[in-house]
């Protein structure tokens, strides 16, 4: 049986477009941020990731984890601030993406997914997360709360391992 394919929201448009693309989970953005060195850490919710103001790079590394990314504005002020690429931009909008590594002048995009196990509907889901690396910076886009990245806050939390003591790779 042939599979009927759904047109795309993007067709005619230019690449770079932010236009979700695949079945993302619809969830409200929620913005984390963690800024830390070796010596200290400061973590918080931001109402608006648009507001973010990075520290010095070269002191201080900040963690911008965002959940949900549904609001196109947020990502095209996230990308204006940190000189992102518009098709990198778009990459993150597009959950249907396979895992891979894109390397741009000032930053690394990596695309992975996250499988976690649904108990109550007995299913596996799959959901695309996105990182970029940067000078100072890490930028983590998800489509839903609820990760794998929990063990990683808590090494920052308690200053466990080199995580605070290297840089933003």
């Amino acid at each position: 049986m042939k599979k009927v394919r759904k047109r795309s929201e993007k067709r005619g448009l230019p690449p770079g477009s932010l236009i979700g693309v695949g079945e993302a989970a619809h969830h409200a953005a929620h913005a984390h941020l963690f800024t830390y060195n070796k010596d200290e850490l400061i973590e918080g919710d931001i109402p608006d990731a648009a507001q973010f103001v990075q520290p010095d790079p070269a002191h201080h590394v900040s963690w911008l984890d965002l959940d949900g990314i549904d609001n196109q504005e947020l990502l095209a002020t996230l990308g204006q601030h940190f000189d992102l690429h518009p098709l990198l931009l778009e990459d993150v909008l597009n959950v249907d993406h396979r895992p891979k590594v894109e390397e741009y002048p000032n930053s690394l995009f990596v695309v992975v997914k996250m499988l976690d196990y649904d108990k109550e509907r007995d299913l596996v889901r799959s959901e695309q997360v996105s990182f970029v690396l940067g000078k100072g910076y890490v930028l983590s886009f998800q489509e839903r709360p609820g990760d794998v990245l929990e063990p990683i806050r808590e090494r920052l939390r308690n200053n466990l391992g080199r995580v605070r003591r290297m840089g933003p790779d």
